[in-house]
């Protein structure tokens, strides 16, 4: 009995398919990583398939390493071996886990991560919902970058998590850490004729960099108090709804005085919540959205913007905030989650 499998062929000859578990584009990601497999140069090429090819028997009663023409006539209790030519798993998808095993609850996603190398190179991991909104040549430098992983475990580099300070080996001796695992996979990415910068580049612009600051905020001047009370009067803060409160702000305000920022609010009972807030002239915090303990009169209180003891985020340009709404056609948060707290709103 034939089974229904989430897969579209990549490069069939090679047995590489993409696992896409139903997630939407996934057929111009398909195409978009053919076209990095058929660019990256033929000796890093034949070295990863002769990597993959190299699978332990342990790894191959996996089946979903199986090729798909091989699993479509598969019986119950049938086992694998390499030499039923085992292939690695490429997934596009919500999420996955520590050991790279997907699907798994979109929660448990690490944000700013897109993609993922792990089982020494036979498990390759690419976040859906972000590589959706990826121009395609932005696609391609990531599937770049995570098969310069792999080439790395196809030319013996190894990691040691055992160690004190987990790094990487090669024939058993040091090689580097594992900042200079991605400094090497980024040379392979631009020696193949990709941009090593272009992942970082659009996530830094869009706001999903997963590098966070805490903001230091500073007692308001008398100019920045009658500010903030002309600015709440332009719009009536819903409870709860940090993401519209602000985002409607942002947009209202075109001075380039405030910058909207979201992140971890820790509370004063010491519990963290997703929240968005504001920043005005780059040091005093402004945070418009009303809590159960606090008042629409604290405005007049000699620090209008302490809702929560500690904020810890990053900023988002004004027109990203304004593509997302277009986008979304909804106020939310543009960065994702950044931990497993609730979300205001």
């Amino acid at each position: 009995m034939a089974m229904d499998l989430p897969i579209i062929p990549i490069n069939t000859r090679n047995n590489l398919y993409l696992w896409h578990y139903g997630e939407d584009g996934a057929e111009r990601f398909a195409e978009l990583f053919r076209q990095t497999w058929r660019q990256i140069p033929l000796g890093p090429r034949r070295a990863m398939l002769a990597h993959w090819r190299k699978m332990d028997s342990a790894d191959a009663m996996l089946n979903q390493f199986i090729p798909p023409h091989k699993m479509m006539h598969a019986r119950p209790g049938d086992r694998f071996t390499p030499d039923d030519g085992v292939r690695p798993i490429i997934n596009y998808a919500s999420g996955w886990n520590d050991d790279g095993d997907c699907p798994v609850p979109e929660g448990e996603h690490r944000v700013g991560v897109f993609g993922s190398c792990s089982r020494t190179g036979y498990v390759i991991n690419f976040y859906a919902p972000r590589v959706r909104e990826m121009p395609d040549d932005v696609v391609m430098d990531l599937a770049a970058h995570e098969l310069a992983h792999v080439w790395q475990h196809a030319r013996g580099i190894t990691i040691n998590d055992d160690a004190d300070q987990p790094h990487a080996e090669l024939d058993g001796e040091y090689w580097g850490s594992f900042a200079d695992l991605e400094q090497d996979a980024d040379w392979a990415v631009q020696d193949w004729g990709f941009n090593p910068d272009g992942v970082g580049e659009l996530a830094e612009a869009r706001g999903w960099s997963s590098t966070m600051k805490s903001f230091d905020d500073c007692e308001p001047t008398d100019e920045q108090r009658a500010y903030i009370r002309r600015l709440m009067r332009t719009i009536r803060a819903g409870d709860r709804a940090c993401w519209m409160n602000c985002q409607r702000l942002i947009l209202a305000c075109d001075d380039g005085r405030l910058e909207y920022c979201e992140g971890l609010c820790m509370g004063a009972d010491g519990r963290n919540v997703n929240h968005a807030w504001l920043l005005l002239d780059g040091n005093c915090i402004v945070d418009p959205t009303p809590a159960p303990w606090r008042t629409r009169e604290v405005w007049e209180e000699p620090h209008p913007s302490k809702v929560f003891c500690e904020y810890v985020g990053k900023t988002v340009d004004r027109e990203v905030v304004a593509q997302s709404l277009v986008r979304m056609r909804e106020y939310g948060p543009i960065c994702g989650g950044f931990d497993f707290a609730p979300m205001p709103g």
